[in-house]
């Protein structure tokens, strides 16, 4: 959610971010946005309390697009959806993009959920139950659009084990999170985070509910700085939500996102073509 809204900001949207009450998430979140980089402190982008209920109403009503995006394998209680809904403006709401997961079980199992216990406990291992959250998530939403907005434009991004989101190595990606995120997750003398940004921040994006899992190479691959299939790096996946907005047509539609070799993030203009191919 944080990589979402500077990647948005940076794109030009004036956005709105909604954090936790809690002051050391608030620490952490200023600290991912704005460390070591003073230009990204003029970005039109506003983080918000979650307490702070009538700034949040306020910006609600004058909302032309709407990011859901949850990292750790929890999605949005419904009670907050409702919040969101009670407050848009039918005639201000354009788009919504819901971030979920590769549900279609293509190269899971054994090996994956294994690999999740004993290699890294952020491989997506699209259980039994994480899908039916997922699942019970969308449909719930589309069902908020349906009462609320039908004009509204509904897209879904599916990502599989999230990796890196950092800047890279000399700021390569200055839209993306500072350094401060491979000190929150580093684990070694180099965080392999770190690596994963200067090897695999490229993107593929494939239409609909396709992309498969690591399969039996789970455990060699769960902390791979390398492209490997059952991955997608979180500067991917929060690129793709927010240029999804500028996309024609591209409402309603199901997007997968997986990695690609390079140390730079796509361009618009690789964007374009991504979803046009997708």
């Amino acid at each position: 959610m944080v990589l979402s809204s500077k990647i948005a900001a940076s794109n030009g949207y004036k956005t709105s971010l909604i954090s936790p009450p809690d002051p050391t998430i608030q620490e952490q979140f200023d600290k991912l946005l704005f460390e070591g980089d003073d230009d990204a402190r003029k970005l039109p982008l506003t983080i918000l309390r979650a307490d702070e209920t009538d700034e949040i109403e306020t910006a609600a009503k004058r909302m032309n697009a709407l990011i859901i995006a949850v990292d750790n394998e929890q999605t949005l209680d419904n009670s907050v959806v409702d919040f969101f809904f009670d407050n848009i403006s039918p005639d201000s709401l354009k788009r919504v993009v819901l971030m979920s997961r590769h549900l279609n079980g293509a190269k899971m199992g054994f090996f994956v959920e294994t690999s999740k216990k004993v290699a890294n406990s952020e491989v997506w291992a699209n259980t039994k139950a994480s899908n039916s959250m997922y699942r019970a998530t969308e449909e719930y939403l589309k069902k908020k659009i349906n009462e609320k907005t039908p004009a509204t434009e509904l897209t879904i991004i599916r990502a599989g084990t999230l990796k890196g989101g950092g800047w890279g190595e000399g700021k390569s990606n200055p839209a993306h999170l500072s350094d401060y995120f491979y000190e929150l997750t580093k684990k070694d003398i180099i965080t392999w985070q770190l690596l994963f940004d200067c090897e695999s921040s490229g993107v593929l994006l494939s239409k609909g509910d396709v992309c498969e899992g690591a399969g039996a190479t789970a455990i060699l691959t769960a902390s791979s700085p390398k492209v490997h299939k059952g991955d997608s790096s979180r500067g991917g996946v929060a690129g793709a939500m927010v240029q999804s907005l500028r996309m024609e047509q591209s409402g309603l539609g199901e997007f997968g996102v997986e990695t690609a070799e390079s140390r730079l993030a796509p361009s618009n203009d690789e964007w374009d073509q991504l979803f046009r191919a997708a």
